[in-house]
């Protein structure tokens, strides 16, 4: 019998890049990693790991933009939503508030409690917490 390898989520899958591509998974409508990496062509434990805060190397991120139309290696490393398409940025913004709503920590949920300064949420959007 094989046993089902699960990895244990590390304080760096809190980080940028780890919480972008579990939105990007959720908003193409997969609901596990392992589902997420047979798409990709990777094996399951390669991408958990990179959810769970290993890092993303340039041949996996190439491999999702390749997957995912509309997406860019600028969102992927840095955030910066101005090369996705408008369809994608659309799936995504309502991935967000899903999990946002589910109680998933989002790169735009972390900025709402950063007080004074300017923030660029998962989907690339700048916003403004009060001073």
């Amino acid at each position: 019998m094989l046993s089902r390898m699960v990895n244990k989520p590390s304080p760096a899958a809190t980080q940028p890049i780890p919480r972008r591509l579990r939105l990007l998974r959720l908003a193409e409508g997969y609901e596990t990693a392992a589902k997420f990496a047979d798409v990709l062509g990777i094996s399951p434990a390669r991408y958990g790991n990179i959810e769970a805060g290993s890092n993303l190397s340039i041949e996996v991120a190439q491999l999702i933009v390749q997957a995912v139309p509309g997406m860019s290696l600028d969102w992927l490393y840095n955030g910066v939503g101005n090369g996705l398409s408008v369809s994608l940025r659309q799936r995504l913004t309502s991935a967000e508030e899903q999990a946002a709503g589910n109680g998933m920590t989002t790169a735009s949920s972390r900025a709402g409690r950063t007080k004074g300064r300017s923030s660029r949420s998962s989907t690339g959007r700048t916003t403004s917490s009060p001073r």
